[in-house]
């Protein structure tokens, strides 16, 4: 939170603090810093994977799949990092990520780094 206050365009700080603020029971602010991460850097693949945690925290579902579906189709996302993050917990038994996690597994390898 802290973080956000000195650098409020600190979209990673966003998107993370967000998650934090829905398990502090502020739900609105935790929506008001993800549109706004979105907003600053729409293309970034961490931002749209910390975009679809914060989303699925506060159990917005579609838009969680919109944000996984960018970050898939912009990033070398791996596979055991979507299957090993308790915040994708919730969506594990819609059909949208299985299909989304057939994708992963389908495409060519790339050593980038992944989201945090």
């Amino acid at each position: 939170m802290r973080r956000v206050r000195t650098n409020p365009d600190d979209t990673r700080a966003l998107t993370m603090g967000a998650s934090v603020l829905v398990g502090l029971g502020e739900p609105e602010r935790a929506l008001a810093w993800v549109e706004r991460a979105l907003t600053i850097d729409p293309e970034e693949p961490i931002i749209q994977y910390n975009s679809a945690c914060a989303y699925t925290n506060l159990r917005m579902f579609d838009e969680a799949f919109e944000c996984l579906e960018a970050a898939v189709v912009r990033s070398s996302l791996s596979r055991s990092w979507v299957d090993n993050d308790p915040d994708i917990d919730p969506l594990r038994e819609d059909p949208r990520l299985k299909e989304l996690l057939e994708r992963v597994d389908n495409r060519p390898v790339d050593d980038s780094p992944q989201p945090q």
